[in-house]
């Protein structure tokens, strides 16, 4: 029996529609979304994250060229800059820029649900920012009821639509979906200035003079841009800036002086604007620094968006115990402790129904403190 090779063909073009990080929505086709807010670096609700990328002038369709740094994290952009000093000389521009927005997102046609990174054209987010704006869908969003979208893509290059519609009924996200939400922006990846300069054949200082970047810097600070990675030495002579707060040290890199624990220095753990990530100091030259996480990952940053890290021992929390009132996982409803086996619990709820969860998915309430 010969293989049905346009079922193998359909499988091929879905399994390249669903590859990488982000997902697409299928040409031709109906998705149904089921698309969840997430916290920005403000703590704030959203529901998606622009993503901008270059193309060259009249390029129709192809491979990008790079993000756009500039609209992306708020940094500087190598590709801006050589349309601005284009502009600037009266020349014709030579990159264009192409925005989309990514969301979380649920598949409730998969086989398994789960939440991924779903990038939707600028037309199809508007729609959906309309329905989010619209007091008459003010829970579309929502855990629970919360809807589904039926987004459809229909036709191909400069001709393709796109529209979005709820679904006449709830979709209710479970507690277990709901921890797989994050922040799309630390999937985007940024290749850092340095970098893309480079790509594009110059140096950072052909293109920046050092005003150009440390206004940009500043703008990045009241905007609360995103930290870019950095692709620098690890080791570099320093320079000491003030802080208010002591500091632990690296033990892979050490100061070029005598260690004060007073100051920003290479080797001192350090917290990043409103991040809890707690990062290591591998180089600074006056307000420019270089943090670098658990990973390795290296990033660049400027002294003020900088404060040293004191590690402070937490205060005991209370146990809980059998007969203590808790929340599962976020809900508001209270229950309470039948029994505990190890990490297993069981809990009642006010209609003396039981339920098996585990102990890292409880809270005490107000009550137990």
């Amino acid at each position: 029996m010969a293989v049905n090779r346009d079922k193998v063909k359909k499988q091929m073009a879905d399994s390249k529609q669903r590859s990488g990080k982000f997902r697409y929505l299928k040409k031709d086709s109906t998705t149904t979304l089921r698309i969840l807010e997430f916290k920005d670096e403000e703590g704030e609700n959203i529901f998606a994250r622009p993503f901008s990328e270059h193309r060259e002038v009249n390029a129709q369709g192809g491979k990008a060229l790079g993000v756009c740094r500039e609209q992306t994290f708020g940094e500087p952009c190598a590709f801006c800059q050589v349309n601005k000093k284009r502009r600037d000389a009266g020349d014709e521009l030579l990159y264009n820029t192409r925005t989309r927005y990514t969301v979380n997102g649920v598949d409730i046609n998969d086989q398994q649900p789960s939440v991924r990174k779903w990038m939707l054209p600028t037309t199809l987010y508007d729609q959906v920012a309309e329905y989010v704006m619209d007091e008459d869908w003010a829970d579309i969003l929502e855990p629970k009821p919360g809807t589904a979208l039926n987004c459809k893509r229909e036709g191909s290059g400069l001709d393709t639509t796109y529209t979005a519609k709820p679904q006449r009924q709830p979709w209710p996200v479970s507690p277990a979906l709901m921890k797989q939400v994050s922040d799309p922006l630390g999937d985007f990846g940024d290749v850092g200035l340095k970098s893309q300069c480079e790509e594009l054949g110059y140096k950072v200082g052909e293109l920046f003079d050092d005003a150009e970047l440390e206004v940009a810097g500043k703008k990045d600070k009241a905007k609360g841009g995103s930290k870019a990675k950095a692709k620098t030495s690890k080791t570099a002579k320093s320079k000491t800036t003030k802080a208010k707060t002591k500091s632990k040290k690296n033990k892979t890199s050490e100061p070029d002086h005598p260690a004060d624990e007073n100051v920003i220095d290479v080797g001192v753990a350090v917290l990043y604007e409103d991040e809890e990530v707690v990062y290591h100091v591998n180089k600074v030259d006056g307000d420019y620094v270089v943090i670098e996480d658990e990973k390795g990952d290296e990033y660049d940053a400027t002294m003020n968006q900088l404060k040293l890290y004191v590690k402070e021992e937490p205060e005991p929390k209370p146990k809980i115990k059998v007969g203590s009132e808790v929340h599962y996982d976020g809900e508001k409803e209270i229950s309470t402790v039948k029994s505990i086996d190890g990490n297993d619990v069981v809990i009642e709820d006010g209609n003396s129904e039981q339920y098996d969860v585990k102990l890292e998915e409880l809270a005490l309430t107000a009550g137990d403190f």
